[in-house]
């Protein structure tokens, strides 16, 4: 699907066989929905039905093999990561410890704005910054500062632009898994 038709191709199969249909594209069958209340019920209450997805190549080379919460098929591990996340990570203390951190952040990004009064600013690299220090500041308690943390998180995001231009692009392996060993498009060497 190049450059936009996959979209308007897909809508108008949605107005010939309704809101869910299923696709066969290589080996792959792919299953389309393209009602918003249909995807809610499908991710909400039926999560365990549409789990167990095949990920793409590049999901597992970047994953180590679906070893993180992303990308683990539904399972014990998968319900194991997901009880550790939700409990340690996303505790109402924990949340309410990191508060100040998150705010010291936004403010300083809120600052770094008035501050370049009357020049260009990047918001995407802003945002991301922002994101990026307030993570960082709640694994250690601190950022880079200045010109060195400015770049750091300049090539940081360049470097998630790439791998999100590699997670996007289609690759033969996901449509003949059979072609997977071979590494035709050299998936593994991007890692």
């Amino acid at each position: 699907m190049v450059s936009g038709m996959g979209c308007y191709m897909m809508s108008s199969k949605a107005n010939i066989y309704g809101p869910i249909y299923k696709l066969s594209i290589g080996q792959k069958l792919f299953v389309l929905i393209s009602s918003p209340t249909l995807a809610k019920q499908v991710v909400h209450d039926q999560d365990i039905t549409f789990a167990n997805c095949n990920p793409t190549i590049v999901a597992l080379a970047f994953s180590f093999g679906e070893k993180d919460i992303a990308f683990a098929p539904y399972g014990p591990e998968l319900r194991m990561l997901h009880q550790i996340f939700v409990h340690e990570m996303q505790s109402d203390a924990n949340l309410d410890a990191f508060y100040a951190l998150w705010r010291n952040q936004v403010k300083k990004s809120v600052g770094d704005v008035y501050g370049k009064n009357g020049t260009t600013i990047d918001v995407e690299l802003l945002a991301f910054s922002t994101i990026i220090n307030m993570i960082t500041s709640m694994f250690w308690v601190g950022t880079l500062e200045g010109d060195i943390g400015a770049n750091i998180n300049a090539q940081f995001r360049d470097a998630m632009s790439g791998l999100l231009v590699i997670w996007g692009k289609p690759n033969i392996s996901d449509f003949f898994p059979f072609l997977a060993c071979f590494d035709i498009q050299e998936i593994s060497l991007c890692r």
